[in-house]
């Protein structure tokens, strides 16, 4: 379904929708027109949006976030091993990974966070409960780096795996009072310990041309990584949570059949389950957006003797002020704010069976977990050669990310 606006051409209003559809349309939002006939621009949005960002957007969020780290890199390379940087053939039969845990200020750990850089979405890898993992290719000598993987506490608001879980409100009419509900919130902090979020799974290149984010991503749930994490916080792993930050999907999660099947079904039901909230999630990169577009807004704005302009004043240099200068525009032509999302965002779940899901929706299933809570390597491997491999080989390098950033 489609919605449209119409306002007079050559004025405020007209100059800021031609300026935020450009920037819309360079991210990857292809839903949007701007349509001028005569002395009226119409612009035409579709209300439920499910694209995918633009290469282009992904590639803004890296330089955004390498910016003024040249001569950090560069530190950094020097002490780096130098197979890193060769180009190199792999081919995806002979792979065989390694997955190695990351020890605090070690060479492993500052690598990790060195590869970790050059994603496009930011991750936090420094803090609460934390496991950091280097998968290497020991298939051929000498070893690569095949990818980085990162799990950590995961958020105590989420509104998609706590519907998913079935948990219960945390707050409650009791007698007529509004209050807390005290059985949820223990629930919750007890199951939480037996959660991690998935902040990243990450292969290199050339690695990342045979597929290899499947491998990864089914690797999370991998002994060495699980055993690592409940020999660390003394809890058992019964559930991953992450995103596809970039779209309403994500690949490297999808169709990964390896969990055990279900009560009555002979066939192995997939790793990862995508779950939904009672409201989508969207993805507003307001940092990203092009300055005109505020400048644009900001005009508009002024010209409207109904609206204060002075509090967006320091929009150019407050990014708060600009997400509300922005929405505020937004409303003042007459669309809703969810048109200045560039993507939906996925969001999964992964377990190696529904038991695990099921004894996480009580304190006394996380006390009786599963025996099973990880997956063998090896079967990861074959499972991933035979349904997702891409045909090899490829040749390619990393790049250094002293060649990206300014």
């Amino acid at each position: 379904m489609f919605r449209s606006v119409t306002v007079k051409d050559n004025t405020p209003a007209s100059a800021f929708l031609a300026a935020l559809h450009r920037n819309l349309s360079e991210f990857g939002r292809d839903d949007l027109q701007l349509v001028r006939i005569g002395c009226r621009a119409t612009f035409i949005w579709q209300k439920s949006y499910n694209g995918v960002a633009s290469p282009h957007l992904r590639d803004l969020a890296l330089r955004h976030r390498l910016k003024g780290k040249k001569a950090e890199f560069l530190r950094i390379e020097r002490s780096l091993p130098l197979t890193l940087f060769e180009e190199f053939t792999v081919d995806p039969s002979t792979i065989v990974p390694e997955i190695v845990a990351c020890l605090p200020a070690t060479a492993n750990e500052e690598l990790f966070h060195y590869v970790v850089s050059g994603q496009s979405l930011p991750a936090e890898t420094r803090k609460m409960r934390i496991g950091k993992f280097l998968v290497f290719d020991t298939g051929n000598p000498p070893r690569r780096l095949l990818g980085a993987i990162c799990v950590k506490s995961p958020m105590y608001f989420d509104g998609a795996r706590d519907r998913h879980l079935g948990w219960p409100d945390l707050h409650q009419w009791q007698d007529g009072v509004w209050g807390k509900n005290q059985e949820a919130v223990d629930l919750r902090n007890v199951a939480l310990t037996s959660i991690y979020n998935i902040a990243v799974c990450m292969p290199i290149h050339p690695f990342d041309q045979l597929k290899t984010g499947k491998l990864l991503a089914a690797l999370c749930l991998s002994e060495p990584v699980i055993s690592y994490l409940e020999t660390k916080y003394s809890s058992p792993v019964l559930g991953l949570t992450t995103t596809g930050g970039w779209g309403g999907s994500a690949g490297q999660y999808e169709r990964i059949k390896l969990a055990a099947p279900r009560v009555g079904c002979s066939l192995q039901q997939n790793l990862f389950v995508k779950m939904r909230g009672t409201h989508r999630s969207v993805n507003f990169p307001i940092h990203l957006y092009y300055r005109n577009v505020f400048e644009t807004a900001f005009a508009l704005l002024k010209s409207d003797n109904g609206v204060q302009s002075r509090e967006f004043a320091d929009y150019a240099s407050n990014l708060s002020v600009r997400k509300k200068l922005l929405f505020r525009a937004m409303r003042l032509v007459g669309i809703s704010r969810e048109v200045a999302a560039t993507n939906p965002i996925a969001h999964y779940f992964g377990a190696c069976s529904e038991s695990h899901r099921l004894a996480l929706r009580s304190e006394h299933g996380i006390r009786s977990a599963p025996a099973l809570r990880a997956l063998s390597v090896n079967d990861i491997v074959q499972f991933w050669r035979i349904n997702h491999s891409a045909p090899g080989p490829v040749s390619g390098r990393f790049t250094r990310l002293s060649e990206i950033a300014t």
